[in-house]
């Protein structure tokens, strides 16, 4: 990011631009971020024909004003609300760029713990779920600090709430049972909660008679308690959780050290923490059931309209989410060279998250089929473009590539760690399964993807499927399974690809019994006429 004069640089991060385009697509509207002498840093430009109402909210890092956030929608509490999320994305940048110039400039040779910083940074800029920034917050003071102990607390009505541990029972008090909020009135939570400032004891003498007396589950002779802020450069604003350590794995007491570390890491939980709310609140709204039923509209266009009419394949597919959008792709197409292409794909999730990541995935992997090569050098290819983005993002992305060619009723594949399909033997009442060697997308950059051959005959069927199909569960709990699939495409050898398509999905429904759909569901069905 840079900073001029000990103060971070606004216009130097391409995050801030890159958040700034997002959300205005997702949200509708317009957004302009400027820096302090007024110059436009990120998005719309003067020139745009703004219009709508606006809201203008102030940045600012430890006191210092920094710009301010410009957005025009045509409601004014979306104004407010998308104005309140950028600038507390972009105030978290600031800040953890000033706590990261201030700690290196203090302590040189903890170059690791610098790189923690901007890494984290990076994480939990890409996370809104509370549970998986804290146990992501955990895991990374856990590759520097020895952390014997520890925990990432909310703050509820009860008391403090445990999101994530580290540490078994008994010798982690915060994870004991029968612990689900611990006071936050008393204690030494309770006194950081009043001070809203961090707590570093190495031993009991150390703290205040009353807090000591007061305090009946952390350990008073050892501990490190840092609050989280709403906002880490107002300290006037509430506590909403704190980060606890109260031990070290190597025996050693905390150091002024390992507070500076910690208040630096929880400055960026806080603004993390703080965004899922923002985010989860604007997905409660009606405004965002709106964007989200675009989002599926434009999603549901990606899909093929119908199968391509080529004589010696007989295609079908069918892909269902379970939410609004969804993490699930299919294709099918003709090349140049007579061949059919089939793709399926699988993003773990099925949020907003998971479909543009998809989408994403989709691009890359269909650009790569356009020419020509067999399926295990279309996903080299594929991974080899997309590991950048998804080696730094916590999502997961399967595809299966297939090419089948009519005229010799050759089918060649290759699997990117997905559901291996089924394929039915007209001849046979035997089921094979066309697996083949190869990692996820995004795992390894260089990755050997297996080439996978099946000679077809008049009457064979296959099914590429993603695990939504077999994994769906009745009210009871229990999974549909392969087992079933299997049977039911017996039963259906005989009919068409599109019969088949729809008895399968059929099937999953009836068998969920009005149960929640809670993954996508996606089936492609080739029959050899």
């Amino acid at each position: 990011m840079g900073t001029q004069g000990g103060t971070p640089d606004l216009g130097q991060d391409p995050r801030i631009s890159q958040f700034v385009e997002n959300v205005s697509q997702l949200y509708g509207v317009v957004a302009q971020v400027v820096d302090g002498e007024g110059t436009l840093v990120a998005g719309a430009s003067p020139a745009s024909g703004l219009g709508g109402k606006r809201h203008d909210r102030a940045l600012s890092v430890w006191g210092r004003p920094m710009g301010e956030v410009r957005i025009w929608a045509d409601e004014e509490a979306k104004a407010e609300g998308v104005a309140r999320l950028v600038a507390m994305y972009a105030e978290s940048l600031l800040d953890a760029e000033y706590q990261l110039e201030s700690l290196a400039g203090e302590v040189t040779e903890k170059y690791e713990e610098v790189n923690l910083l901007y890494d984290l940074s990076e994480e939990l800029g890409a996370l809104f779920d509370e549970t998986r920034i804290s146990e992501r917050v955990l895991s990374r003071l856990e590759s520097i600090l020895p952390v014997g102990c520890a925990g990432v607390l909310v703050l509820e009505e009860e008391g403090f709430r445990p999101l994530a541990m580290k540490g078994g029972k008994p010798s982690c008090p915060m994870g004991a049972e029968g612990v689900a909020h611990i006071p936050a009135d008393r204690g030494i939570l309770g006194e950081v909660v009043r001070t809203r400032k961090p707590i570093l004891t190495s031993g009991p003498d150390a703290l205040p008679e009353d807090v000591r007396q007061s305090e009946t589950i952390l350990p008073t002779d050892s501990v490190l308690v840092v609050p989280l802020l709403r906002s880490a450069n107002r300290p006037e604003e509430e506590v909403i959780g704190a980060i606890v350590l109260t031990e070290r794995s190597d025996g050693n007491p905390f150091k002024t050290g390992d507070q500076k570390l910690v208040s630096a890491v929880a400055s960026q939980a806080a603004t993390a923490i703080n965004n899922a709310r923002l985010v989860e609140e604007l997905k409660d709204a009606t405004r965002m059931k709106r964007d989200l039923e675009l989002a599926k509209e434009i999603q549901a266009s990606l899909l093929p309209e119908r199968p391509p009419v080529l004589e010696g394949v007989k295609l079908a597919g069918r892909c269902v989410t379970a939410e609004n959008v969804g993490g699930d792709y299919f294709d099918y197409f003709v090349s140049d060279d007579g061949s059919v292409v089939i793709l399926l794909g699988d993003v773990t999730g099925h949020d907003l998250g998971a479909a543009l990541l998809m989408s994403t995935a989709r691009a890359t992997v269909r650009s790569s089929a356009s020419d020509l090569g067999p399926p295990e050098k279309i996903l080299d290819r594929a991974n080899r473009l997309l590991f950048r983005d998804l080696s730094s993002s916590s999502l997961l992305v399967s595809f299966f590539v297939a090419r089948y060619f009519p005229a010799e009723r050759k089918l060649l594949y290759a699997n990117g760690g997905h559901n291996p399909p089924i394929l039915l033997r007209a001849d046979s009442s035997s089921i094979e399964t066309l697996d083949a060697e190869g990692l996820i997308l995004g795992v390894e950059e260089d990755v050997r993807f297996e080439a996978g051959r099946r000679d077809l005959a008049p009457g064979d069927v296959v099914l590429f499927y993603t695990d939504g199909l077999t994994e769906g569960r009745s009210r009871s709990g229990e999974p549909i399974g392969e087992e079933r699939v299997e049977k039911l495409l017996m039963q259906s050898r005989r009919r068409s690809a599109q019969e088949i398509c729809d008895r399968l999905y059929s099937f999953a429904v009836s068998h969920m019994g009005g149960a929640r759909q809670k993954d996508d569901i996606t089936l492609v069905v080739l029959k050899v006429p």
